[in-house]
Order: structure tokens, then C-alpha cells, then sequence
């Protein structure tokens, strides 16, 4: 842990079991109030976060414990061009990758081309060649990128 408390390295990976949605002992009010309950546990936690950097790595960590998917990373948009820089994601072995440095050319067809062409907030793909931090296809599977927008430009 750092002065902030907050964890470091890939230990913290798999701790946790995504939910499984509402339990059938439970009310949809009790299940939202868990939800909201949680994101404002992660939303302090990643708060907590001394860097840019850190809070990066800690989103992908937390990210995926929490929503259960295989694979997460953050990639930025370089100003207004089609090239996203890496911060974090998780490799094909399920460890944390340190993708700072990393940059990739985005085709305008990608879906990651429409998301920046088009400043979609969220594009689902469930039939989509699925890349490495280099672009290389390792695969195929549901492909979801959901954008944030800065809206002063």
C-alpha cells in the first residue's frame, strides 16, 4: 500500500466475485441501494489514488473486479487525432499490463474509429477481433468500449 492507502501490484486481482445481480431474497430497492453502496465504496477508493497514473491502474484493477469481465484497460485519444495512448489493462493472462508508452493508430472502421469518429459514449460489438496492446488479434468475443468526453474539447 501506498501513503494513501491505496494497493499496489496485481495481489488484489480475482479477491473479489463479480455480482451476480439481485439475489431472490432481496428486494430491487435493498439490490440498488448494495449497488450504490459499492460505487460510492469504489468512488472513495479511487480518490484515494496520488496520481494520474494510479488512479488509472487502480480503475482497471477495481473495474474488473467488479464488473467481471476478462480483460479491461484505459486508453486516452492524443488531442484530436485517431491515436489512443495506453495507461493500464490486463493481458491475456489476467495479470495487470503496464500499457504507458504504448500508442496505436486507430483505423476510422474499428470500432474504437467509430467510438472516436463518431463520440459515441458506448459501442458493443459481439462478434469483434480482440487486440493486444500492440493491436494484434489474440482472439475473438464481445468488444464494449465506453468513451468520456471532455466537453471543452
Amino acid at each position: 500500500m501506498n501513503d494513501n492507502g491505496v494497493q499496489h501490484g496485481s495481489a488484489v486481482i480475482g479477491d473479489r466475485q463479480p455480482s451476480q445481480g439481485m439475489r431472490n431474497d432481496e428486494s430491487p430497492e435493498q439490490y440498488l441501494r448494495k449497488q450504490l453502496l459499492l460505487l460510492h465504496q469504489v468512488g472513495n477508493e479511487l480518490s484515494l489514488a496520488g496520481s494520474l497514473d494510479e488512479l488509472c491502474r487502480l480503475a482497471v484493477v477495481r473495474g474488473r473486479q467488479l464488473l467481471g469481465h476478462q480483460r479491461i484497460g484505459l486508453w486516452f485519444r492524443v488531442a484530436h487525432s485517431m491515436v489512443v495512448t495506453g495507461s493500464f489493462g490486463v493481458d491475456e493472462q489476467g495479470q495487470i499490463r503496464d500499457e504507458r508508452g504504448k500508442s496505436l493508430n486507430v483505423s476510422a472502421n474499428s470500432p474504437m474509429g467509430q467510438v472516436l469518429n463518431h463520440q459515441k459514449s458506448l459501442l458493443i460489438n459481439t462478434d469483434c477481433p480482440l487486440r493486444n496492446n500492440m493491436g494484434e488479434v489474440v482472439g475473438h468475443g464481445i468488444h464494449v468500449l465506453a468513451a468520456l468526453w471532455d466537453p471543452s474539447g
